[in-house]
């Protein structure tokens, strides 16, 4: 009984202990952007969803269009662009390219 209960004891402090030690912030102290995508004329982002379910596809990139947005991020969403619930890789990369 006295060991059972010593073990419990142990084994609280051991999560205890494990998850203040997941609590840790942290902090970018450096970053790296590669100088060739600096030159780029780079026009906005758009946000792909990659779901079996059209409606969550849909969802999903319009809420991230505008978080982005909100952020001063020009964003389109593909379905705007592809409006296929599965589009092809070719079709993706040349509206991008548009």
């Amino acid at each position: 009984m006295v060991f059972t209960s010593l073990l419990h004891r142990l084994s609280a402090l051991l999560v205890l202990v494990l998850l203040s030690a997941c609590n840790q912030n942290s902090e970018i102290t450096h970053s790296y952007v590669d100088p060739v995508l600096k030159k780029m004329d780079l026009q906005g982002v758009m946000v792909i969803g990659v779901s079996q379910k059209p409606a969550a596809r849909i969802g999903f990139e319009d809420e991230f269009v505008a978080a982005l947005s909100r952020h001063g991020v020009n964003a389109v969403a593909s379905h705007t662009i592809l409006p296929k619930h599965k589009a092809e890789a070719e079709e993706v990369i040349a509206a991008a390219k548009s």
